[in-house]
């Protein structure tokens, strides 16, 4: 059972009140539960009708063998995914035949080669608006598919694109979108961070390699890194000077906010960097200048990044390369697409990887950084996490820190009173500032898209979070355009 649905040790228990509701009985308090309904990982109990998934389910389908063989996949789980979808796989978006209860259906089917996909009004959803009107408004939605940002950005410039933020919203391509905004015929949309992080670096402490597992695992090491951060240039190059260096927690606007998990080790000193990897141990160097590790091996690691989601942590990494070079660490700016991302985290084979650290307004919905919650956001300690949500059934046993914190926030979540839940969650910054397990660059700058003028009913602000991922909850079902 995930851990979202276990309370006291024991799963949820659901009851059918009648046909349209149903109760969930928890052993014990979960007062997050609610707020993660509302979240994209709340989407479960209703991703899936029974009257079409049971048909891929063995509980259901005495005939399950031979569809499976049928349809060419290797077993029951991936004929379920590929019908069924996801919270946040492409197969969700893949068949026309699962049934919905969301605002629009597919019509033209998201595959491997596909240029677009296409959805169409739900006749079938189940909201009106305020003077009886069935909802959505539009009719049809056209998801283009763009192969790279440049072409993406050459669409929303020549205005063939009504709304978008992700991909766009970068400080460079800013300045190209506001002196576009007359021939795109569009507006700009400003977009608040959630996030506390705009770059947080993760070494995989759970690393395969006992030597580099040992490497990342020791926090002097970490705190080396930290410091020989330049991380005023990275601002001033990569983000305009629009930020400041940040670690990780609440933002420091949040009443949570925690001043050492958030600023600790952001002073550049690469002398005292040196002197703290000396002391570690990685006092040799080869003849390029490069520190050894005790067996002789160069220190050398790759740090995964997706470049179409977030082009500015590869110039930010490109400057980390060269800043953590001067001091003797090699690595290597490991552009990948998306999928190989998520594979490499899921099988623990990566070195490192980069993601913006999230929890900044949020801190308990996506407590990621300040513990192994996540066990694919996690990925300093992915098989910690999965440990975690399986309740001790899968992926490896982490240290009592760790457990400390995970008993915490199971406190904190089956707490209702908010100002109880705030010192179970301060606990755990402490701890989480003492044990320094991930390296942030700076704190998350303020984002935004376009708006196409024609599009109405679209607040012109919204929040820039995944667990309030827009502009879902800015409810297009009621966009409408104007002639």
């Amino acid at each position: 059972t995930p851990a979202q649905l276990s309370v006291a040790g024991k799963a949820v228990d659901v009851e059918k009140v009648d046909d349209f509701t149903v109760k969930f009985k928890f052993a014990a308090p979960n007062a997050l539960y609610l707020e993660n309904l509302a979240t994209p990982l709340g989407q479960h109990p209703t991703l899936f009708p029974k009257h079409y998934c049971s048909k891929f389910l063995p509980k259901y389908n005495t005939a399950l063998d031979a569809d499976v063989k049928a349809a060419g996949v290797s077993s029951w789980t991936e004929l379920f995914r590929a019908k069924c979808g996801d919270i946040e796989i492409p197969s969700r978006w893949s068949n026309v035949d699962k049934p919905t209860l969301d605002p629009w259906v597919v019509k033209e089917p998201y595959s491997g080669g596909a240029t677009r996909v296409i959805m169409t009004r739900n006749p079938y959803f189940w909201q009106v608006d305020t003077e009886g009107n069935q909802l959505p408004y539009i009719d049809e939605i056209n998801f283009g598919i763009s192969q790279d940002v440049e072409s993406l950005m050459l669409n929303v410039i020549s205005g063939k694109i009504d709304i978008q933020e992700r991909h766009i919203s970068v400080l460079a391509n800013k300045p190209t979108l506001s002196q576009n905004m007359k021939k795109g015929d569009y507006r700009l949309l400003t977009l608040v961070p959630s996030a506390a992080q705009q770059c947080q670096i993760y070494l995989n402490i759970t690393h395969k390699d006992p030597a580099m597992r040992k490497m990342f695992a020791d926090k002097s090491f970490r705190q080396a890194l930290s410091i020989a951060l330049n991380r005023q240039e990275i601002i001033d190059i990569v983000y305009f000077g629009q930020s400041e260096g940040y670690q990780a927690g609440p933002r420091p606007t949040h009443p949570w906010y925690n001043e050492k998990l958030a600023r600790q080790f952001t002073e550049y000193d690469a002398d005292k960097a040196n002197a703290l990897l000396d002391r570690a141990g990685y006092d040799k160097k080869n003849g390029n200048g490069m520190r050894l590790r005790p067996d002789g091996q160069p220190i050398f690691f790759s740090i995964d990044v997706i470049p179409t989601l977030y082009p500015d942590l590869v110039d930010a990494l490109e400057l980390v390369k060269a800043q953590w070079a001067q001091i003797g660490v090699d690595i290597k700016v490991n552009t990948i697409e998306r999928a190989l991302y998520y594979t490499r985290g899921d099988d623990n084979a990566h070195d490192a990887a980069v993601w913006p650290g999230p929890g900044g307004l949020d801190p308990m919905l996506d407590p990621r950084d300040f513990f192994a919650f996540h066990p694919q956001g996690s990925r300093y300690a992915i098989p910690w996490a999965l440990w975690y949500t399986s309740n001790g059934q899968k992926g490896e046993e982490p240290p009592e820190s760790q457990k400390k914190r995970f008993k915490l926030f199971d406190e904190a979540r089956s707490t209702a009173d908010l100002a109880k839940r705030g010192e179970k969650m301060k606990q755990i910054f402490e701890i989480a500032a003492e044990e320094f397990e991930t390296i942030g660059l700076c704190l998350a700058v303020g984002g935004f898209g376009i708006i196409r003028n024609n599009l109405r009913n679209v607040p012109e602000t919204e929040p820039d979070s995944w667990t309030w991922p827009n502009p879902g909850p800015a409810l297009p079902q009621q966009f409408t355009f104007t002639s």
